[in-house]
């Protein structure tokens, strides 16, 4: 797995949400708000900032348990509030 500039990015950003006292599901709120984030993310950008194999991210989109994804032309896409708003659904309690 290979850390992609947009998860980088991803990573800082929630980095300084939670060093602002941002907590739990207020940081995923924040991140799918922030427009100094790219606006869609690919599969390669998901599994980077997840820290799982790029073909993780392919079963869970297979299977229908991942975020919801898009096509544009030969790239599957997430839109990063859709993408922030599952991460929140799977990880806050």
């Amino acid at each position: 797995m290979k850390e992609t500039e947009v998860a980088r990015l991803f990573n800082e950003r929630s980095a300084h949400f939670i060093a602002a006292g941002y907590h739990g599901p207020s940081v995923f709120d924040m991140l799918a708000a922030d427009a100094e984030l790219p606006f869609t993310l690919t599969l390669d950008d998901m599994a980077a900032i997840e820290r799982v194999q790029r073909e993780t991210v392919r079963t869970r989109r297979k299977r229908g348990i991942g975020p919801p994804t898009y096509r544009e032309g030969r790239i599957i896409r997430a839109s990063r509030p859709d993408y922030c708003l599952w991460l929140k659904s799977k990880f806050v309690k």
